[in-house]
């Protein structure tokens, strides 16, 4: 028993493992991006995802930082960010995905200083992006791999209650059968009955008829 927990803990840290090592981004390069009729010095990173994904994958990590995502002009932004990079630097961004193919995405990314309109920014996104390091990256990176994660494990549920269902309708459909067995069983027997005592009154017949005809024999 100790020896199968082992093995499916073993399992399952391999497979979260295969999703973490799983390398989610393409290229990452700076570029511009418009905001409120801005053009705005952005990172651009480019995802092997679908852009939902990219979305989700991103809300999921942003959101266990404590940071719900908003959307703001076309863009979504959250503040007081903590990236992975360096937790100690604290940043508001806005991001934008965008879709690039059937299966592929582009995040833009701009950085400001925690409470900086960015319309009107002083700060320098270039320098803040250097500071982030690969901090977005790797927040893309471990939300796409929690977004994978989890709906793998969606689909693994989905499949117990399916396999669950069905076991439950064979369950269901064995005691109706059971019964329709018990009252088949209850109708041979009657069935068996019946023929015994047709078969008595055949006999008593048979045995009057005998009679009659040995009387007639015995008058002629």
């Amino acid at each position: 028993m100790k020896r199968t927990i082992l093995l499916l803990l073993l399992v399952s840290v391999l497979v979260i493992n295969s999703f973490t090592q799983d390398k989610k981004y393409t290229k990452k390069y700076p570029g511009t991006v418009k905001y409120d009729k801005t053009e705005q010095p952005a990172t651009v990173i480019e995802f092997a995802y679908p852009s939902s994904e990219v979305e989700e994958g991103l809300a999921e990590y942003f959101k266990k930082q404590g940071a719900k995502p908003k959307e703001s002009k076309g863009f979504y932004f959250v503040s007081n960010v903590k990236l992975p990079e360096d937790p100690s630097k604290v940043f508001d961004i806005y991001y934008k995905v965008e879709k690039d193919g059937k299966s592929a995405s582009k995040v833009y990314a701009i950085l400001t200083t925690p409470g900086e309109d960015l319309v009107h920014r002083t700060s320098n996104h270039t320098e803040l992006a250097a500071v982030a390091g690969a901090g977005i990256i790797t927040a893309a990176e471990v939300g796409l791999s929690d977004h994978d994660f989890n709906r793998q494990m969606a689909v693994e549920e989905a499949e117990i209650r399916k396999t669950e269902k069905k076991l439950t309708s064979l369950a269901d459909e064995s005691k109706s059968l059971e019964k329709k067995r018990a009252s088949v069983e209850k109708e041979i027997e009657a069935n068996k009955q019946d023929q015994l005592k047709l078969q008595e009154q055949l006999d008593g017949k048979k045995q009057k008829y005998q009679q009659m005809v040995e009387e007639k024999a015995k008058k002629n």
